[in-house]
């Protein structure tokens, strides 16, 4: 009846050990001061105390509870038996009312998770998890990437946003001896690497990576939670290497030296696939899901889309920087816009130039923002079962949400799959399909304007989009207002 407290970015570490009594323990939540624990055998759920590890007071739920999960307010309790019910109690122990049976098949009801992001729930079960609606509609499944057989026992949920979340990274100018900055989008440092230089900033989000570029064309591949960790290192050739992008699969630099071109790099062994003129010097680069935004380096350098043949697709506008030169790009995918780098300042502005604001760099040294590149915090979340589980499905966003006319839906695949993109409402009707077929690797961007098969608009309200990949899914939920 041992609980471990662990390092959340390095769970192998114990922190401390706690032994609560019991008889025998199963899936556990937290409610922000207390761990509940569902004890099997006694028929109870426990409420602990982290600290000791004494049971403040427990209830009986009326079967035998297996699965724990804390949805903010209430606790929700797996029945543990084939299709159990999950019901919903207060803290005291009083049932609310709200309850379904399992959607397992005939499995026995698991481990809980609440997710945050949607107001949904997770089931483990026999080899499987299960994501369903707080009423039991079934959204989608997925297998254990492990094939051992393994019952579902304990279930979490990681939702709670992180601190470097919707941050901005920022370059430091052709040298080492600048510190790396991670800033949040009014130019607040959020932490460091020291002594390392990054003409360029790169960021795989799928395998929780990223690159730093130097203008002597090294490019380092590092660990996103400890960036001072250099897990490989690529040496592509080029003359003077400058920002950086990732689609998904590729890395995207500048090559601001040698004819000025853009390159396209394999992260695996760093050689250069392909490479184009965007006629004139570039300098920033950014992945905006479907195509890349370049900036040109010279004094309000132009602002310039391509599509990944090389082929401009028509959107530019003048680098709103008042008479500074452009330097790093970074795409913001939570409203579809972008940032530009230039001396001792970011700039935010709309893809028609049109500037919305800006931030000083913290660092007061001068330097011209060349790398700079914006960590995603919703963008692109993994699919259930982690990247070993599957490398096909890496991402499923929607934006803006709430949406009034339309929304983007944004998926990344690893590699090209077989690809369904379908959108139901609450009560499980398939509304709308937007893709349902082969999808090419990378990003693609979908659109939903809240209207059904026939063209008809939906009523305002709660609405589900789920992907498929090989059997894989992923779900988000999304609000139509009016």
């Amino acid at each position: 009846m041992q609980i471990t407290e662990r390092d959340l970015g390095a769970p192998a570490t114990v922190l401390s050990t706690i032994s609560a009594p019991g008889s025998f323990g199963e899936d556990m939540a937290f409610d922000g001061t207390f761990i509940w624990r569902a004890d099997v055998s006694a028929g109870k759920v426990q409420k602990i105390n982290p600290a000791d590890g004494s049971v403040v007071s427990d209830f009986a739920p009326g079967f035998s509870p297996l699965g724990v999960a804390w949805d903010g307010a209430h606790l929700w309790v797996s029945e543990y038996v084939a299709d159990g019910v999950v019901k919903q109690f207060d803290t005291a122990g009083n049932p609310t009312g709200n309850q379904f049976v399992s959607p397992l098949a005939g499995k026995l009801a698991g481990g809980l998770a609440y997710d945050l992001t949607d107001g949904t729930l997770w089931i483990g079960t026999t080899a499987e998890v299960v994501h369903c609606t707080a009423t039991g509609v079934r959204l989608g499944s997925f297998s254990v990437p492990t094939p051992d057989g393994r019952f579902v026992d304990g279930l979490e949920f990681q939702g709670v946003p992180q601190k470097f979340d919707n941050s901005l990274w920022l370059g430091t100018d052709n040298t080492f001896a600048r510190p790396v900055l991670d800033v949040d989008r009014a130019g607040h440092e959020l932490r460091r690497v020291n002594s390392t230089e990054a003409t360029g900033i790169a960021i795989d989000p799928a395998s929780n990576r990223i690159f730093f570029g130097t203008s002597g064309l090294t490019v380092t591949s590092r660990d996103l939670v400890d960036p001072g960790t250099v897990v490989a290192t690529l040496n592509p050739a080029g003359s003077f290497g400058e920002d950086m992008a990732f689609d998904g699969t590729y890395l995207w630099r500048a090559d601001v030296g040698g004819g000025g071109n853009l390159q396209k790099i394999n992260p695996a062994d760093g050689s250069v696939l392909f490479q184009f003129n965007p006629g004139f010097a570039p300098l920033g680069v950014a992945w905006d899901g479907s195509h890349l935004w370049v900036s040109q380096f010279t004094v309000d350098g132009l602002v310039k889309q391509f599509d990944t043949a090389g082929n401009p697709t028509g959107p530019q506008f003048t680098a709103p920087t008042g008479g500074k030169d452009a330097g790093g790009l970074a795409w913001d995918p939570t409203d579809g816009t972008l940032w530009i780098g230039t001396f001792g300042e970011v700039i935010h502005c709309a893809t028609d130039g049109t500037r919305l604001g800006s931030f000083a760099v913290p660092e007061d040294d001068g330097r011209f923002v060349d790398g700079l590149e914006f960590q995603s915090g919703t963008s692109l979340v993994g699919v259930p079962g982690g990247p070993r589980g599957s490398k096909d499905l890496m991402a499923l966003t929607v934006d803006p949400n709430p949406f009034r006319n339309s929304v983007r839906v944004s998926v990344q695949l690893a590699r090209s799959a077989a690809l369904a993109l379908e959108v139901f409402n609450v009560k499980g009707n398939r509304i709308a399909i937007l893709a349902n077929g082969q999808a090419a690797a990378g990003s693609r961007v979908y659109r939903w304007d809240a209207r059904d098969a026939r063209g008809r608009r939906q009523p305002a309200g709660v609405y589900w989009v789920k992907a498929t990949v090989d059997g894989r899914q992923l779900t988000r939920s999304v609000t139509f207002v009016r």
